[in-house]
């Protein structure tokens, strides 16, 4: 009997712990008890009843929930294994830039986790279409758990260039001179190479990327090849960014100029950023330091604070030289600073190996035809040679030649291009993207089947950035027919500028643009600018951006995309700095094509959105006070509130605006609009009167308003036409 009183109440305590670690399953349990006693004989039913409905889960057994099953068979209650690990899914990609709203539909997550990831792992995310590195998408993809793979865009042009046994020999640096816009770039090459290219540049800013051979040793000695280095000057207009990330692609080094009078500004830290990105060291230049209210110690600490430049005059180990380019001061001082570095560099090439290197610029010569200024990074190059060229950018033409010519800056001819010289390569067919490396082939065929191998890389890359977009399309279509949003109005009661526009204006509003430059360079940099300043629900098209003057095939072109889709109501053409013929003017007025022709940066950016304004027909409906009175006292239960006006004049049947003013009571810390509404009645003393002044007293009554308070302001309104800008 003890035996048996002993195992109860073990029983019992093993219960009671499994029932309080699973109330769901013994309130289960005991439903189904007690149905079984009411109903004895029907007991199966009752159970079947009980049992898991189609698409749910089983209920877990005591051996699945962690109760003791020893006395079980084995076989059919295992304990749950912990889950494996998922492997990561693989995606392939192509090596371009997508943004986190593509790579989220190529990859199938939701666009939110994308954003927030690249926006945690690089802050200069700055929403769902910026373009992310390869390298950044690689980091959120890892996060994501996908196992990226890209598609390789580029051919191994420059690691195919095998080393000859021979020693190598050193080679000149390349320096590109970079920083904000009218800072003294193009004035402290001018000072080191004597010439005066600044006063003649339109605008007095340079608007392209040029190389220079300048002497570093103090000296014009020719034959002391190691004591010269080639400058790249490139622009400091925000417009020309990718100008300047061109230049550190090709450069050893970089002169950051700083205005001392100025100090450090955006494309100042941007031209930072990019110097660091690309992992070449950097020496400062503080020009201007002859100018009023110049402080150079002052730049040094900002260069500290904004890019973490620390220079030699604060304890770091960035040489500074505080220069003035319009007097000479300290060009010596700076020309040793270079020197230093590139002896601490230890540059060297091979120059038996194949020549490769780097496109800068290309642009149409009347005379030569494609001219591309080219920097040797290895080998030489010689005219006669085969050369290729490769860019993810290219999508069409010929991107290799047999050299005709090679010409310094003077349009000298040269037998030779070292490594670390600049020249202009002609022979060429079609312009050269800027920043497309280069190298030597054996023959014209090896040339070309290398040069059709990149296009159909570029070409399939593009196809599948396009698909991107597609289903981006179709996602925000679908969100936008499932969630209809209001326009977003302001505290008058008006909607906002960027949703009040009407739906008829918003009709067939694609603009068509081909942008035609001096350089391609030049031409890309506009395109950007044109795209920056395109509006949601306006899309701008961009058909082309090529270099050399306006053609009448442009001018078709351009009116094509109207005519055959009629989706286009203007199309534009943008020539900077190239020449626009008669001929082509007066086929662009007969096919309605617009034609805006400029030298100069800032003035094509000030047309360009006048006429995009004028296309968009950007106009909205605001409500303009025209009269206003305060409240002194209200009447017939705050029906009529007699007031003071203090401005303009009150009409019957203007728009009205009630405006209750901050009040500690009630917690008003600003102007609220209360009331929009109609005057509907106004009396001068006794008499009722169709409007008062300023300086009068009269009763005001609003159409449906009946809560005049003491010290509201009554507003008189009248609708107005106003264009939102760009």
């Amino acid at each position: 009997m003890s035996v048996y009183l002993r195992f109860s109440q073990a029983s019992s305590s093993v219960f009671t712990r499994w029932s309080r670690q699973q109330p769901g399953v013994l309130a289960r349990t005991l439903s189904t008890s007690a149905k079984v006693r009411k109903d004895p004989g029907n007991y199966k039913k009752v159970l079947r009843s009980g049992a898991t409905p189609k698409g749910q889960k089983p209920t877990k057994t005591a051996g699945q929930l962690g109760g003791n099953t020893s006395h079980r068979k084995t076989g059919r209650n295992k304990q749950r294994r912990p889950p494996r690990a998922i492997p990561p899914r693989k995606l392939v990609l192509p090596e371009l830039g997508l943004s986190s709203k593509q790579l989220a539909v190529l990859a199938n997550v939701r666009d939110d986790l994308v954003f927030k990831s690249a926006k945690e792992l690089d802050e200069s995310t700055r929403n769902s279409a910026t373009v992310l590195t390869p390298a950044l998408i690689e980091l959120v993809c890892e996060e994501l758990n996908l196992n990226v793979e890209f598609s390789p865009q580029t051919l191994p042009l420059l690691q195919d260039n095998q080393l000859s046994k021979d020693p190598l020999h050193p080679r000149m640096p390349v320096v590109t001179v970079m920083g904000h816009v009218d800072h003294g770039k193009t004035s402290l090459l001018d000072a080191l190479r004597k010439s005066d290219v600044a006063d003649h540049e339109v605008g007095g800013i340079t608007q392209n990327v040029a190389a220079f051979r300048v002497p570093i040793d103090g000296n014009n000695r020719e034959e002391a090849h190691s004591k010269f280095a080639t400058f790249i000057d490139t622009p400091g207009h925000a417009a020309f960014k990718s100008m300047r990330a061109n230049g550190t692609i090709a450069t050893d080094l970089v002169v950051l100029v700083v205005a001392a009078d100025d100090g450090v500004m955006p494309q100042t830290v941007e031209a930072g950023n990019l110097a660091r990105a690309a992992n070449v060291p950097v020496i400062v230049a503080i020009n201007k330091c002859d100018m009023p209210g110049a402080d150079p110690e002052r730049v040094r600490y900002q260069l500290l604070e904004s890019l973490g430049i620390n220079t030699e005059q604060l304890g770091g180990d960035v040489q500074c030289v505080d220069i003035s380019a319009k007097n000479g001061t300290n060009l010596p001082q700076l020309l040793e600073a270079i020197s230093l570095q590139a002896e601490m560099l230890d540059l060297k090439s091979d120059p038996s190996a194949r020549g490769a290197g780097i496109c800068l610029e290309s642009r149409l010569d009347r005379a030569f035809g494609s001219v591309a200024t080219v920097v040797v990074r290895s080998g030489i190059l010689k005219p006669g040679q085969h050369v290729v060229f490769q860019s993810p950018k290219a999508l069409r033409g010929d991107l290799f030649g047999r050299i005709r010519s090679l010409v310094d800056r003077n349009g000298t001819q040269l037998d030779v291009v070292e490594p670390g010289v600049a020249a202009g390569l002609i022979g060429l067919r079609d312009p050269i993207p800027p920043g497309a490396e280069f190298c030597v082939e054996v023959n014209e065929k090896a040339a070309r089947a290398k040069s059709q191998e990149m296009l159909a890389r570029n070409v399939e890359a593009t196809v599948t950035i396009e698909l991107a977009n597609s289903l981006c399309a179709e996602r925000e279509e679908k969100i936008a027919d499932a969630v209809q949003v209001p326009p977003l109005l302001d505290s008058s009661g008006a909607a906002d500028s960027d949703t009040a526009v009407s739906e008829d204006n918003a009709v067939g509003r694609l603009i068509a643009i081909i942008v035609k430059g001096d350089v391609k360079g030049s031409a890309d940099a506009v395109a950007q600018c044109v795209q920056a300043m395109e509006i949601a629900r306006y899309p701008i098209r961009i058909l082309d951006a090529g270099v050399g003057d306006v053609t009448e095939m442009d001018v078709k072109i351009a009116s094509a995309p109207g005519r055959a889709k009629g989706n286009s109501e203007k199309a534009m053409i943008i020539a900077f700095n190239v020449r626009v013929r008669e001929n082509e003017k007066r086929l662009a007025r007969r096919a309605g094509v617009a034609i805006l022709s400029h030298k100069l940066i800032y003035h094509l950016e000030d047309e360009l959105k006048q006429e995009l304004e004028k296309i968009y027909n950007l106009d909205r409906v605001v409500e303009e006070p025209v009269g206003s009175a305060s409240v002194v006292r209200v009447f017939e239960e705050g029906r009529i509130a007699g007031c003071s006006v203090k401005d303009g004049e009150l009409s019957i049947g203007d728009g009205a605006r009630v405006l209750r003013l901050p009040d500690a009571k009630t917690g008003v810390t600003e102007p609220e609009v209360v009331f929009s509404g109609t005057i509907e009645s106004i009396k001068h003393f006794a008499k009722a009167v169709r409007s008062v002044k300023k300086g009068s007293e009269c009763g005001i009554g609003l159409m449906d308003w009946a809560s005049f308070e003491s010290g509201d302001i009554v507003q008189s309104v009248k609708d107005k036409q106003q264009r939102a800008g760009i």
